[in-house]
């Protein structure tokens, strides 16, 4: 496990030979500064696109504090660079806007699965790299339990390994989440903690 800082951590996953799958355990003190540093930090290399699933705040939330921190990403998403998928504000019903594709339940994760398909497709271009990172597991192990969620994160880490994308799963150490890291640590290529 490494403890280093956004910038230098993406740096050490692309100096890999092929793009790989990550775990970051991130403080919880930490999770919005943290969301703020790693998109701007993935936006700042143009041959790379970000998919980022959002299990735990609703994208509007997200957008608000990432403007907060002087990110304007409202580019990134028009020019088709990122795209956020929200399990939250569907089934909450919230207010659905045009920036992220949604999914109407986080206890749907064939839905969800789907929803990740389309936005890959989405943002296929010649000769640029995908991240898709998944915003900590606990919404999602609260709605569909542990041995539907290892499965549903099993299928998504081998096609993120099929199509050679970059994959980050943002673990934040919860009580809910800490049974799962053992069998997460069979799962990805390295662990970090910010």
């Amino acid at each position: 496990m490494h403890c280093i800082k956004v910038q230098k951590l993406v740096d050490k996953i692309l100096r890999r030979r092929s793009p790989s799958i990550s775990l970051i355990k991130v403080n919880d003190a930490d999770v919005l500064y943290t969301l703020a540093r790693i998109t701007k930090t993935l936006l700042g290399y143009k041959e790379h696109n970000v998919i980022f699933v959002l299990t735990n705040r609703p994208v509007d939330a997200v957008l608000d504090m990432l403007d907060s921190h002087g990110l304007e990403v409202l580019n990134a998403i028009r020019d088709k660079r990122l795209i956020f998928i929200d399990c939250l504000t569907k089934p909450t019903g919230g207010v659905l806007t045009k920036h992220a594709l949604y999914v109407s339940s986080p206890g749907d994760l064939s839905e969800l699965e789907l929803t990740i398909e389309r936005a890959i497709k989405m943002l296929v271009s010649k000769g640029k790299r995908i991240w898709l990172i998944l915003d900590g597991l606990a919404t999602l192990l609260l709605f569909n339990g542990a041995p539907c969620l290892l499965q549903f994160l099993v299928f998504t880490v081998s096609r993120l390994r099929a199509l050679n994308s970059y994959g980050v799963i943002l673990f934040y150490n919860s009580e809910l989440e800490r049974p799962l890291e053992g069998v997460l640590r069979q799962y990805v290529d390295e662990i970090f903690e910010l």
